[in-house]
């Protein structure tokens, strides 16, 4: 694919502690590929020329060329930290989108789609919600850095903000448990 604008920016939360999980998921494999590794490839596929990757402390020492790490030493505090720790690697992009790395069906198309829309959009969720991966205008980063707790964006009461659907069937899988992860490994899950 042909790269983004590089005044675009990525950044994929993957700092979380996978306490359904019962270890590291995103070291987990699907298809002999590790999860961590899947969402890599995926933003890399989709053209983002500035990426920002935003681990727990359990990965520290993790490295992947092309990639500003910035370790959340307090992953438990929440995604809102995250968001935190991560977006100021992005600031001087005129947009950003955030992604979160045990969602590993997500297609390097619609991350294209949400890097090139205007405004908040976020992706629309099975239930109707909105959801990650979104996107952002810098017009909307001092919003997303009072985010706390557990709390992702789609918290935020925006005025204005479209979501847009995943061409992709099944991209909205969440690997959360190891049932979810055998779900996925067998094509057995719920879209």
């Amino acid at each position: 694919m042909e790269p983004l604008d590089d005044a675009i920016a990525y950044v994929l939360l993957a700092a979380g502690r996978s306490t359904r999980f019962g270890g590291d998921k995103l070291l987990a494999e699907i298809d002999g590929r590790r999860l961590i590794d899947i969402a890599l490839h995926t933003a890399e596929a989709a053209g983002f020329a500035r990426r920002v990757l935003v681990i727990g402390p359990d990965l520290a020492g993790f490295k992947s060329e092309g990639w500003t790490i910035v370790v959340n030493e307090q992953p438990q505090r929440g995604m809102a930290s995250s968001i935190r720790i991560g977006l100021p690697h992005a600031s001087s992009a005129k947009r950003v989108v955030i992604g979160l790395a045990d969602m590993p069906f997500i297609g390097a198309d619609h991350l294209r789609r949400l890097a090139s829309s205007e405004g908040v959009v976020f992706t629309t969720q099975k239930d109707g919600t909105r959801g990650a991966p979104a996107a952002f205008p810098e017009t909307s980063y001092d919003r997303l850095m009072m985010l706390e707790g557990d709390r992702g964006a789609a918290s935020i009461n925006w005025d204005r903000a479209d979501t847009i659907e995943p061409f992709e069937s099944g991209a909205l899988v969440d690997i959360d448990t190891k049932q979810d992860l055998e779900a996925a490994e067998t094509g057995v899950f719920g879209v």
